[in-house]
C-alpha cells in the first residue's frame, strides 16, 4: 500500500491565496476531481479542538471552511 502526502505552508488567510493554496496542495494527488465530481455536495468536518478564537490556531480557520463553490 502506498501513503500519499501532500505538504505546504499557507502565508495568507486570504480567500483567493487559500484558494490557490489548495489547489497547490492537492495537484501531487491527481487535483481536486480526484477526489470530488463535478456537481457532488461535500462536508468539510473542522477540527474543533476548543472554544478559542480562530487567531490561536487551535481551531481550524472560519476561512478554510468558507462556504463557496470550488472553481
Amino acid at each position: 500500500m502506498t501513503n500519499n502526502v501532500s505538504l505546504i505552508r499557507a502565508n495568507s488567510y486570504n480567500l483567493e491565496e487559500l484558494r490557490n493554496d489548495l489547489r497547490k496542495l492537492l495537484e501531487p494527488l491527481g487535483g481536486m476531481e480526484t477526489f470530488v465530481k463535478k456537481g457532488s455536495r461535500v462536508l468539510l468536518k473542522p477540527n474543533l479542538l476548543t472554544g478559542s478564537r480562530p487567531s490561536k490556531e487551535c481551531i481550524t480557520r472560519p476561512e478554510i471552511v468558507y462556504q463557496k463553490k470550488w472553481v
